[in-house]
């Protein structure tokens, strides 16, 4: 009951400084998170957040890109009907996209369709002016007190020289998450491998599908960027004597498995008890930018079909019987009965492709019915702790995925 969420244009500064001065109903500090207030952006932050427009557009988060571009309208003034018939040439010039972006077919045509589809609804904000983001600096400078009430704001852009960033900065913390110069260097190394290895090809790709690309693969995982990359010169066909182009449409049509592909590696090496294996796959999945919940999913999920298949093995064709099989003795024989373990279930692990089935079975065993129960009753504890106990979330799945391959150990 203490903690208010603003965004946009709801985070005015007098309605911020509003919440933070009234006192609370229930004891304890009032919180208040703002994410992309307008009065930290300015005409200097437009470029930044086009781009972020269109990368919240590809990345379907349609909440954020329709707020942020009713940020940008008003401060254009400028509906989104008037935008749906700009030029490429026009959005740079009347609009300031940057020029990476206007001259994207991929970009320019998702702002169109997102407009199409969500432009109706979506209406030009006020622009704030300076004698309202004054009232925030005087709280700031003035009567700003953390034992009382917390001020946390989340952005893509802000204007480092306007007197709300410097006040902030002043009389409070500012932390930049943008890349370190070792990191841009790795993703500077990372597309020129990727561009030169198309180039051989006569193939471009736009800026926007490079960066889906990473945030897909990941950008300090050179093999697995060639061989998405070696997809992508296999699948996207030939354009008769034309230099080829991709698209995010391609990266989403023809990479978008990749991460599944790392999370079964994952599985598959803990079925295994191959321990430097699993934390291997482990950190590359996370490197890929892959959610801690996510990965935590996909363990729940591996040891609920690790349960049924080992239920299933030892109560009917033998769990020796599993491992020993060949893929055409499984398929004929040994799937029927186990499948008919689960005839009465309408959730049978036993469902899908016969070779996957049986890729799975071979790993029935690698930890007794008892050790799986137990490590299931963890994930609870695992979940707490992923989202706020005192260790990094990635020593705490590397410390359950060393448990996890340790067998009955």
């Amino acid at each position: 009951m203490n903690l208010q969420e603003l965004s946009g244009e709801e985070a005015s500064p007098g309605k911020c400084v509003e919440f933070l001065e009234t006192l609370s109903f229930f004891p304890g500090r009032k919180v208040l998170v703002v994410k992309d207030p307008m009065f930290l952006q300015s005409s200097s932050t437009v470029s930044t957040r086009w781009k972020s427009v269109i990368k919240a557009i590809e990345k379907q988060d349609t909440r954020r890109a329709a707020r942020m571009l009713s940020q940008l309208m008003g401060l254009f003034k400028i509906t989104a009907a008037e935008i749906h018939e700009l030029e490429p040439d026009q959005l740079k010039t009347i609009l300031k996209w940057p020029a990476d972006l206007a001259s994207s077919e991929g970009a320019v045509g998702a702002i169109r369709t997102f407009l199409a589809k969500e432009g109706s609804h979506i209406m030009p904000a006020e622009t704030a002016d300076s004698s309202s983001a004054e009232i925030l600096v005087r709280w700031l400078k003035q009567k700003a007190d953390p034992a009382r009430s917390v001020l946390l704001i989340q952005t893509e852009t802000a204007d480092k020289r306007g007197s709300v960033f410097r006040a902030i900065k002043e009389h409070g913390a500012v932390v930049d998450f943008t890349a370190s110069g070792n990191a841009r260097q790795a993703r500077q190394l990372a597309a020129t491998t990727v561009r030169e290895h198309l180039s051989r090809h006569g193939i471009v790709i736009e800026p926007r599908a490079l960066d889906l690309l990473f945030e897909l693969v990941g950008e300090n995982n050179i093999p697995a960027l060639l061989k998405e990359t070696e997809k992508l010169v296999s699948g996207t066909g030939s354009t008769q004597g034309k230099k080829r182009k991709i698209t995010p449409d391609d990266i989403k049509r023809l990479v978008s498995h990749q991460r599944e592909e790392e999370i079964f590696k994952l599985t598959g090496a803990i079925a295994r008890q191959d321990a430097a294996a699993a934390l291997g796959s482990l950190n590359l999945i996370l490197d890929q930018g892959i959610h801690p919940l996510q990965v935590m999913g996909g363990l729940n999920n591996f040891l609920k079909s690790m349960l049924a298949i080992t239920a299933a093995g030892a109560a009917t064709t033998g769990i020796p019987a599993l491992k020993r099989a060949q893929f055409q003795q499984f398929r004929q024989r040994l799937l029927p009965e186990l499948e008919t373990y689960f005839q009465d279930s309408a959730t049978s692990p036993f469902k899908g492709h016969p070779y996957a089935l049986f890729m799975q079975c071979k790993s029935a065993g690698a930890m007794s019915i008892k050790r799986i129960i137990s490590l299931m009753k963890r994930m609870p504890e695992i979940d707490l702790e992923l989202k706020g106990g005192a260790l990094s979330p990635r020593l705490v799945l590397e410390m359950l995925v060393m448990d996890m391959a340790g067998g009955d150990k």
